[in-house]
């Protein structure tokens, strides 16, 4: 499930009770506490609603999580955050819904210190003919255009990225 997947994007970004984590359209903030229970470490949930961001700021304070997880209007094109601020950037499910992708990529590029890294879960589009049940699936769950992981591996390599990895 979506827990176990962000789990592993934690493992992944090698996070500890040091990492600075920005959770990039973070919507509820299910990921972002997750993530701050499980590594311990700080995270910035910026999302465009504000009452998601309301939403989410009321659960991590019942949650009493609140100095490990705050939430701030933003949008991922326009990161309200200072330049190499942040050890980690997480993108669940929402990179495939921004308008313009290569913007998104250049600002977690510009947010991330050197050396960190971004991880993001989405669905994205096997290339080839449309028709299949998962390239239906991904359409529908996205409402915006999915694309190929590769697609998604360009635009982070183009924005100054190294090692991109993608896994399935």
């Amino acid at each position: 499930g979506g827990a176990a997947l962000t789990e592993r994007l934690g493992h992944l970004l090698s996070l500890t009770p040091k990492s600075r984590v920005l959770d990039a359209a973070a919507g509820k903030g299910t990921s972002a506490m997750l993530i701050a229970q499980r590594f311990g470490c700080t995270v910035i949930g910026v999302d465009l609603s504000t009452r998601n961001v309301a939403d989410a700021n009321a659960e991590a304070d019942r949650r009493g999580l609140a100095a490990h997880v705050s939430f701030i209007v933003g949008d991922a094109e326009r990161l309200p955050v200072d330049d190499a601020s942040v050890d980690a950037v997480i993108c669940e499910c929402a990179f495939c819904t921004f308008p313009d992708k290569r913007a998104a990529a250049y600002e977690f590029a510009r947010v991330l210190k050197v050396g960190g890294h971004v991880g993001l879960s989405d669905i994205t589009r096997a290339p080839g003919p449309a028709g299949e049940l998962t390239d239906l699936m991904a359409w529908i769950a996205c409402l915006s255009d999915a694309c190929p992981a590769d697609t998604y591996a360009a635009w982070l390599t183009d924005a100054g990225f190294v090692d991109v990895a993608v896994e399935n």
